[in-house]
């Protein structure tokens, strides 16, 4: 069966960063939803629709979504979380894998 045709379906497992995923965890057994900016030419439409909905109260994360959808490949800096590294040892202490303060790097290839 072709996806197409299959509708919603686990296809990922997703874990938080943060640990509270774990037994016992607030987010203990919580749904996920996963985007593949890469692929999914609706993805973008998704990323400006949640945007557009958490805007007055999230700010900040409605401003790095509509950047995400303006540039797919653009993701939150492995090396400060999104926070603003600038100047900040980068991931892998690899220089050019460090945020220019923003956030944002260029996802890798």
């Amino acid at each position: 069966m072709g996806d197409t045709n299959r509708g919603l379906y686990r296809k990922f497992d997703v874990r938080r960063t943060d640990g509270t995923d774990e037994p016992g965890g607030k987010h203990e057994g919580c749904s996920y939803f996963v985007l593949d900016l890469t692929h999914d030419k609706y993805a973008r439409a998704a990323l400006e629709g949640y945007a557009a909905a958490c805007q007055a109260e999230y700010p900040a994360l409605a401003a790095d979504l509509k950047k995400v959808a303006e540039s797919p490949d653009m993701v939150p800096c492995p090396s400060c979380s999104g926070e603003g590294c600038s100047g900040n040892i980068g991931y892998l202490d690899d220089p050019k894998e460090r945020c220019d303060g923003s956030g944002m790097i260029r996802r890798r290839t």
